[in-house]
C-alpha cells in the first residue's frame, strides 16, 4: 500500500509522473463529458425528461456503475495488464500511458 506522502515523493522525484497524472485526469474528464452527453441526448431531445434532471440522473448512474463494476469485476484491467509487460521499466510504461492518454483526449476533443 502506498501512502500519500510516498506518492508525493514519487512525483517530486519524477516530474513526468505529474504530467501523466494530469493526462489521466484529462482522459477521465473527456470520457465523462462525452458519456454524459450520449446518455441523456435522446431523453432530452424527445423532451421526456428535463435537462437538469437528466444531468443529475446521468451523474448518479455513471458513478454507481463505476463503483459497481470495480467491486464486481476487475477482468478488463486484468486483461489489459496481461497484454502489456514492461517488466521493471517504469519509464517506458509511463511513456506508453501518456501516449494513450494524449490519443484519447485528442480523439475526444
Amino acid at each position: 500500500m502506498i501512502t500519500l506522502g510516498h506518492f508525493f515523493e514519487m512525483i517530486v522525484a519524477n516530474p513526468f509522473l505529474a504530467l501523466v497524472i494530469v493526462l489521466v485526469f484529462g482522459c477521465i474528464f473527456v470520457n465523462g463529458a462525452t458519456d454524459a452527453a450520449n446518455a441523456i441526448a435522446e431523453a432530452v431531445g424527445t423532451r421526456s425528461i428535463k435537462v437538469n434532471n437528466a444531468i443529475i440522473m446521468s451523474v448518479v448512474c455513471n458513478f454507481i456503475g463505476l463503483v459497481a463494476m470495480c467491486l464486481i469485476s476487475t477482468a478488463v484491467a486484468d486483461t489489459i495488464l496481461g497484454m502489456v509487460d514492461f517488466g521493471s521499466n517504469n519509464h517506458e510504461a509511463l511513456v506508453a500511458l501518456a501516449a494513450g492518454c494524449v490519443g484519447i483526449v485528442t480523439w475526444a476533443v
